[in-house]
């Protein structure tokens, strides 16, 4: 797809409603392409579910900002309100910057901690962390995996696929990956566990441990404040 949606959620996701991650993707296809689409072509080019659009847009639709319209059995088209085109950039654009500062600054909340810097491969995985953690209503990696070995070795997928569409790649060293979770685990960043739940199977999770996911939200606190 033309449009990279993974950038699109990272630059412009915002935990507080009414500028939830999914309804920020929404807002801004609708905004970029510039035409009705209906709930099925947003579930094409976000991936979120068809039956999710409206819910997520139905607060921009009672202010006016989105018009949807039927256009057939069950099917509706949305689009961005004209006269609110100009005034939904503007906003998209303070989410972005808004969103890159609470990163920098949870990115230095676990750099204070370790007393280091992050090297590169951490931190693009604390990046992933930070935006479920922050955006997304489940702060976990869940990887189905029979093993620790294979579930790592799919998180390297993770991580590249998390930084192929940056315009400056960093570089990787993701054979240090399973020394530098032990490290992160062992000083507190990340909780990491292979479990077997019911029908699921075996998995690997991984999230931001609560400890620092406390003090990076009460650091962000503070900026709003």
């Amino acid at each position: 797809m033309w449009l990279d949606i993974m950038q699109i959620q990272v630059t412009i996701a915002d935990y507080i409603n009414p500028w939830g991650r999914k309804t920020c993707t929404l807002l801004y296809i609708l905004h970029e392409l510039e035409r009705p689409l209906t709930a099925g072509e947003l579930e094409e080019i976000t991936g979120i579910d068809s039956r999710e659009v409206f819910p997520y847009l139905k607060h921009w639709i009672n202010k006016g900002v989105v018009i949807v319209r039927r256009i057939g059995e069950r099917v509706y088209e949305y689009t961005i309100n004209g006269k609110w085109r100009k005034a939904l950039r503007r906003a998209l654009e303070r989410a972005k910057k808004r969103k890159q500062v609470q990163l920098e600054i949870a990115l230095k909340q676990v750099e204070d901690e370790l007393s280091r810097k992050l090297e590169p491969t951490e931190r693009e995985l604390v990046l992933i962390l930070l935006q479920r953690s922050l955006s997304e209503s489940s702060s976990y990696i869940r990887i189905p995996a029979p093993s620790i070995r294979d579930g790592v070795e799919k998180l390297k997928e993770i991580i590249y696929d998390h930084i192929k569409d940056k315009v400056k790649s960093p570089e990787l060293a993701v054979e240090h990956l399973p020394g530098q979770l032990a490290d992160l685990k062992a000083r507190g960043i990340i909780y990491i566990a292979h479990v077997t739940r019911g029908q699921t199977g075996p998995e690997l999770i991984i999230k931001l441990d609560k400890t620092i996911e406390t003090k990076i939200r009460q650091a962000l606190k503070h900026l709003q404040s």
